[in-house]
């Protein structure tokens, strides 16, 4: 197996692991490499922006916000650092003005698949630039073992009821979803 070495393939490594495990292995990870488990600090005031996750999935899903894209580290768990289970949504408070870089991160629970268990992971990481006052979506999708993303920006329309329009400065961050072992 890989030695995994960023923070992000950390994550992803603990993450293919069984649940138990999965969070005692990454509490060794972080203490071996000297690395704090942290935890998303969202900002207050009126200077922010919101982003909504809603995993509509089949998988549970770990929310990671980070602040270096170039190497893909310095991650904080968001919502207090729980999974999502599947149809349920996480509201964060994110500040405007700077890129901000996440990366989503889904795992079925052991599942008996007739021949044994089988885990099943996939991964998204992307960033956008928030503006004050906005309302961004994140719709965690799956299909079979693929995961998709839908991502927009919600505003009220002319009519007075939500709606959605696409974010231009979106981007998919490939080279920040890692590998995850024996896959």
């Amino acid at each position: 197996m890989d030695k995994p070495e960023s923070g992000v393939e950390k994550l992803a490594w603990a993450f293919s692991m069984s649940s138990g495990r999965a969070i005692a292995l990454a509490i060794l990870v972080a203490l071996a490499c000297g690395c704090a488990i942290q935890t998303y600090v969202e900002p207050t005031g009126e200077d922010i922006a919101t982003w909504r996750v809603e995993n509509e999935s089949l998988f549970f899903l770990t929310v990671v916000a980070f602040k270096d894209p170039a190497s893909c580290s310095g991650s904080a768990l968001m919502n207090g650092g729980k999974t999502m289970a599947m149809a349920t949504a996480l509201v964060a408070s994110i500040k405007p003005g700077d890129r901000f870089h996440f990366w989503l991160a889904g795992a079925s629970s052991d599942l008996p698949m007739g021949y044994g268990e089988t885990r099943h992971t996939c991964s998204i990481a992307g960033s956008f630039e928030p503006v004050r006052g906005a309302a961004y979506v994140a719709r965690f999708a799956s299909q079979g073992t693929k995961c998709y993303l839908q991502f927009a920006e919600r505003f009220t329309g002319a009519d007075g009821r939500p709606a959605y329009r696409q974010v231009a400065s979106f981007r998919r961050n490939p080279e920040c979803e890692p590998k995850v072992p024996g896959r």
